[in-house]
């Protein structure tokens, strides 16, 4: 029976150029690690598929990278019951209230 890293990642040699993917690499123990960003693999070597910059780790395996969306209730604060767009413009916020003006002020205007 074969292991879950034999069954859902592919070996670091079969990685697709160009492509961005999930890579685990391996410290000295043996231990897997994921790393947190998707790399890719190009004719230089492997990078960081966000910024560019080299691995300084060698993948042991791959497997696509799928970017998730944000969770059900993120989408629920940007859409409203009908599915429309909520936006927020400056009609939509309420009203400031009008400053106070301080009694003396009104004591003064009153003065003959």
């Amino acid at each position: 029976m074969r292991n879950s890293v034999d069954k859902y990642w592919n070996v670091a040699e079969t990685s697709p150029l160009g492509i961005a993917v999930q890579v685990r690499v391996t410290d000295g123990c043996g231990d897997f690690y994921l790393l947190p960003y998707p790399c890719r693999l190009t004719a230089a070597g492997w990078v960081n598929a966000r910024t560019g910059t080299a691995l300084m780790v060698t993948p042991t395996h791959w497997q696509p990278h799928v970017e998730t969306l944000p969770s059900k209730r993120a989408w629920a604060r940007r859409f409203n019951k009908s599915g429309m767009r909520v936006i927020e413009t400056e009609r939509s916020k309420p009203p400031l209230s009008p400053m106070p003006v301080p009694l003396v002020a009104e004591a003064k205007l009153n003065e003959p």
